[in-house]
């Protein structure tokens, strides 16, 4: 590796840079032109006046240039070269083996070329160009002190960078260039086309490759440093990663505004996406993925592996148009876009904003074409919005929302194994179709709930409140869906609940009801539960278990248009019972409970002596609801129900 250089410039010039030499030749130093008087004329670098000792340079020599204008019209090859002057024009190859470039312009057809084994140290605060000859390095360069430097490069050997700015049309490399610095600073090439068939090594600090490119080679980026692929101002360019790309180190690899392409399999330790866009047909890997804006398009897919992590921030837009697969980590502070995409996650995901986060997609008609599939574990923690907007959500694992709201708008989450729960305190917006796993809690619902496997309000104990949309709210129990039901005590607090409050709202019930004790509750004759609130209701459970607690005490379901009350009772419950109840609009309604898989006729009478049948009816549940308020059955306000088995 390089070890510095040092120079002395006098009659005997000696260079140390990984090695030494003496100069076995003469040391010239250019008398000719200054570039003050005639700045446009340029002095030939064959006449031997215009040295001191006088004599034409041979390639054992050692040149020193600290003004003027030279120019040679033949290829010239020098042992050693001290260049600070205005201009060196060579028609041909410039080829030295050992140089120190502080300051001036290499110009004319033809390249400077560092032969293996010699060294070019570029210092100096001032500018410096190559015109329009390309510099190839065999041997060592070392570039420090700053400054600004112009003209194209291909790197054969080792080169070192410091900080500074290296205008370049472009930029080859097949060797080693490495970066390193003192103060963390930042080296930037600009340059039309940046390409890399052998190994970019970032030490620490920033390097900026701006440009279109190829990569075929190694990108090292250590711990604390970056490497970061920018576009020109006026347009964005194209990176490209090829199948033998490889990717090492701690640092970060970042896309600011360019294109990053992936045209093989690729795995990224850390990829900050900052403003560009990430491409390709293959399979990006990335163990850490910060996320500050930018998109992600292409056929491929990228994958967040189990030991990596993704940090969605709240900085700008994300825009997904390919696939997404997190088996790891990830951290949503902010909104990702789907479009014609699907997000799946196999891992955990936490979702931490104070407005809005997570998922959306743009509304078309018809099917959805953006898919958020969770195998894993989802948490919202609030304490603003988590939203899912147009976007077909099916959840086979666990979705949590500590705080904060979960917001499903126009598709409702499909679940399909799993569970989704609610705290005391968060929410729910949109709607629910649970076909299979369980859903419950103790929060507020914005949402219509269909439910076919099961539902368990509390956690473990307390009450889920369905608020319901502007059109209301409705939940259904049905099929082979499980209502659970925990009772703990007889405070309102002490045992599950669920209130539909909006007034439009409905309780379809089917399935089965199953009734459990908790925190050793026993309870007493005369006890009281009212397990649902609603606006309206319809049907009633299939089964119901439980209602035998045990100590000679029955519970004794009580259906109303209502509500539907457990009341516990030590005596045998009546096999017919008739009650009067009133729906959310005052509406009365008589329902008569019997034996089940009967026939049952209602009548209605004036005076209790002539009765008049009104429905007639073979329920398998035992239960038989009317609406008792038309005008057809006033004046009767008296009624029976007759059962037959």
């Amino acid at each position: 590796m390089l070890r510095g250089m040092t120079c002395w410039l006098g009659v005997l010039l000696t260079f140390t840079f990984g090695g030494s030499f003496i100069s076995q030749g003469e040391t010239r130093r250019w008398v000719g032109n200054d570039g003050n008087t005639n700045w446009w004329q340029a002095d030939n670098w064959f006449e031997a006046d215009n040295w001191e000792p006088a004599g034409i340079p041979d390639a054992s020599d050692s040149v020193i240039i600290e003004t003027g204008l030279v120019y040679a019209a033949t290829s010239i090859h020098i042992s050693n070269l001290s260049f600070g002057g205005y201009s060196l024009v060579v028609t041909g190859d410039l080829v030295v083996t050992n140089f120190v470039w502080t300051r001036g312009q290499l110009h004319g057809p033809g390249r400077t070329i560092i032969p293996e084994g010699g060294t070019l140290l570029i210092s100096g605060a001032d500018e410096k160009g190559n015109g329009y000859k390309t510099l190839v390095n065999r041997g060592e360069l070392k570039w420090i002190d700053g400054g600004e430097v112009y003209g194209d490069i291909t790197n054969e050997g080792i080169a070192e960078l410091g900080d500074g700015r290296w205008y370049a049309g472009t930029v080859y490399n097949r060797g080693l260039i490495r970066k390193y610095s003192l103060t963390n600073g930042l080296t930037h090439f600009i340059g039309p086309h940046v390409y890399n068939f052998g190994t970019i090594q970032v030490d620490n600090g920033r390097v900026w490759l701006q440009g279109d490119g190829t990569n075929t080679g190694t990108l090292v980026i250590n711990e604390g440093a970056s490497l970061e692929l920018t576009g020109h101002d006026s347009y964005r360019t194209n990176h490209v990663f090829l199948p033998s790309t490889t990717v090492r180190g701690a640092g970060r690899l970042t896309v600011v505004t360019d294109f990053l392409e992936c045209n093989g399999p690729l795995s990224i330790p850390c990829l900050m996406l900052d403003g560009g866009t990430v491409t390709g047909a293959e399979t990006l890997t990335v163990t850490n993925l910060i996320w500050r804006r930018g998109r992600m398009r292409g056929s491929g897919r990228t994958v967040i592996p189990p030991t990596g992590s993704i940090h969605v921030t709240s900085d700008s837009y994300h825009d997904l148009w390919r696939r997404l697969e997190n088996y790891g980590n990830a951290l949503f502070e902010g909104r990702m876009s789907l479009d014609e995409s699907s997000f799946l996650n196999f891992g955990n995901i936490e979702v931490r904003n104070s407005y809005s986060a997570f998922l959306s997609a743009f509304w078309r008609p018809g099917p959805p074409h953006a898919y958020f599939n969770n195998f894993g574990n989802v948490t919202v923690l609030g304490p603003g919005e988590a939203s899912i907007h147009y976007i077909s959500c099916t959840n086979f694992g666990t979705i949590e929302v500590l705080a904060g709201r979960l917001s499903v708008g126009f598709e409702s989450i499909i679940q399909m194994g799993g569970s989704v729960r609610l705290h005391q305190g968060a929410s729910l917006w949109g709607g629910l179709d649970v076909r299979a796993g369980e859903f419950g809690g103790s929060g507020t619902l914005l949402a219509n709930v269909v439910n076919a496997g099961s539902l368990s309000p509390g956690n473990p104990i307390g009450t889920l409140l369905n608020i319901g949309r502007q059109e209301g709210a409705f939940m259904t129990n049905v099929g082979t869906a499980t209502l659970n039901i925990d009772i703990g005590g007889t405070n309102l607090t002490e045992f599950d609940r669920i209130v539909i409050s909006n007034s439009t709202g409905w309780f379809q019930l089917g399935g089965r009801l199953n009734i459990s004790l908790a925190n050793g509750f026993r309870p007493r004759a005369g006890n009281r539960f009212e397990i649902l609130r609603f606006p309206y209701r319809y049907g009633t459970f299939d089964r119901i278990d439980g209602l035998n607690p045990g100590g000679a005490i029955q519970l004794m379901p009580i259906y109303s248009r209502s509500n539907f009350v457990l009341i516990a009772t030590n005596v045998a419950m009546p096999p017919n019972t008739l009650m009067m109840s009133r729906d959310s609009k005052g509406v009365r309604w008589l329902s008569c409970t019997g034996p089940t898989n009967g026939t049952y006729t209602v009548e209605a009478s004036v005076d209790l002596r002539e009765w008049t049948p009104i429905l007639t009816t073979n329920t398998p549940t035992g239960i038989v609801e009317l609406p008792v308020d038309s005008e057809d059955l006033y004046p009767r306000r008296f009624f029976r129900g007759v059962g037959s088995q």
